[in-house]
Order: structure tokens, then C-alpha cells, then sequence
């Protein structure tokens, strides 16, 4: 029962305390993580992971017991809290897990709209591979919101341009890369307007164009089958229309 949960956290703590520097504290931590999760005392298990992290940083579980505490706070949506262990991992994982740092912190980041941190965790990203889908779509949707539609086409073309494998956040950002792109043209499209001294043939060139352009990509974001920007571009589409 709870009280019995209690009681571990209660006997754990008492052995930490009066053995700070003990190994035991080891297998305390972990059992005392594993009870909070059991018990779905989430942040206190976040809280235990850490700890373990900060008491036995050298031990090889180090690292993923963090990372697994970073995304305790990401499942709870503490976003501050998960940013900040996350850029902790980015710093002591591995290539895998600072990958998943990475990915986690655009995710974080393009949710609460910071368009800055996301610009910057981004550059990040693609100096360690620059050939990541994710990363690249990210910086150009970081860079559209910001208003430097030049910068966003650039990454967005090169992100839309990308196989995206098998992981399921590429996948994501290729087909809502589609999308901005889309939504790029549709910007200048909407831009050109028609004035007593324009070259009728010209503003219509320029128009049709940007029309083909649109409908291309608006149509490539359809059969990526991925539903919220199916929707959204078949709404675009109609719009144009």
C-alpha cells in the first residue's frame, strides 16, 4: 500500500543520509525509483534518477538513468524542467542519447513557440549531422516564424528533399516541411498583387508559377499520409482554389 511505499522513501532517505559516500546508495536509488514508478510518483522517481546521476556520474547507467529523468518531466509537460536536464544529457550522454536531447528539445521548444531556442538547438543539432531531417526542418520553421522567409525556404526545400527513414520524427517533419513550403509560396503568391502600371502578362507568369508551385508540394504533403498535415494542406489547396 502506500504506506508501504512511504516507508521505503522514509528508510531510503535515512540510509542516504547517514551514508552519503556508500555504494549502497546504488541499489537504494534505484529501488527507491523503481517504488516511485510502481507507485506513479512520478516527479519524486524524475527527483531519484537525478540524484543517482549527480551521486554516481562515472558509472556507465549514469547518463540513461538522466535522460530517462529528463523524459519523466517531458511526459508530465514540466517543459522548463525537462529543457534543463536535457541540456544536462546533452553534455555527459552518448551519441545516442544526446541525439535524443536534441530531438527532445526541438520538440520542446517549437510546442511553447520559442522560435530563438529552437533556431539555436537546431544549428546545434545539424553541426553534430548535418544531414538530419528533423533538425534541418526544425531550423526552417524556426526561421519562418521569425519572419526570414529566405533562411526557411533554403532548409525547408532541403528538408522536404530528405529520405526520411524510419524513425517516426522524421517522418513528422518531412510531411510538415511540405506544408510550410507550401505556405511560403502561398505568402508570395498572395504578395504580388496586380497595380495600373504592371505587365498583365508578367503578374500573371508570376502567379502561375507559384499556383504550380503551391499545388506541388501542397499535393506531395498529401501522400505522406500523415493525417494533421493532410488536412492542412488539402485546406490550403482549397483555398487557392
Amino acid at each position: 500500500g502506500e504506506g508501504n511505499v512511504e516507508g521505503v522513501f522514509e528508510f531510503g532517505g535515512r540510509m542516504m543520509g547517514a551514508y552519503p559516500e556508500s555504494e549502497r546508495n546504488v541499489d537504494v536509488l534505484q529501488t527507491m525509483g523503481k517504488f516511485a514508478l510502481d507507485a506513479a510518483f512520478f516527479e519524486r522517481a524524475a527527483f531519484y534518477l537525478e540524484e543517482y546521476n549527480k551521486r554516481f556520474s562515472k558509472r556507465k547507467d549514469a547518463a540513461q538513468l538522466l535522460t530517462s529523468a529528463a523524459n519523466i518531466y517531458f511526459y508530465l509537460g514540466d517543459y522548463e524542467r525537462a529543457a534543463k536536464t536535457f541540456r544536462q544529457v546533452r553534455s555527459v550522454g552518448n551519441r545516442q542519447q544526446v541525439r535524443e536531447a536534441n530531438q527532445r528539445l526541438m520538440e520542446i521548444y517549437a510546442e511553447s513557440e520559442d522560435w530563438e531556442q529552437l533556431a539555436r538547438v537546431s544549428q546545434t543539432a545539424l553541426e553534430q549531422n548535418r544531414n538530419w531531417l528533423g533538425a534541418s526542418f526544425h531550423l526552417g520553421l524556426a526561421y519562418s516564424k521569425q519572419g526570414k522567409d529566405d533562411l526557411a525556404l533554403r532548409e525547408l526545400q532541403r528538408s522536404s528533399q530528405m529520405s526520411p527513414g524510419g524513425e517516426e520524427f522524421d517522418q513528422a517533419a518531412q510531411a510538415r516541411s511540405l506544408f510550410e513550403l507550401g505556405r511560403l509560396a502561398q505568402k508570395s503568391y498572395d504578395s504580388i498583387q496586380f497595380s495600373p502600371d504592371s505587365n498583365l502578362q508578367e503578374v500573371l507568369g508570376t502567379k502561375q508559377q507559384y499556383l504550380n508551385e503551391i499545388s506541388e508540394v501542397y499535393g506531395r504533403a498529401i501522400n505522406t499520409g500523415r493525417g494533421k498535415w493532410v488536412i492542412a494542406s488539402a485546406h490550403g489547396l482549397a483555398r487557392l482554389n
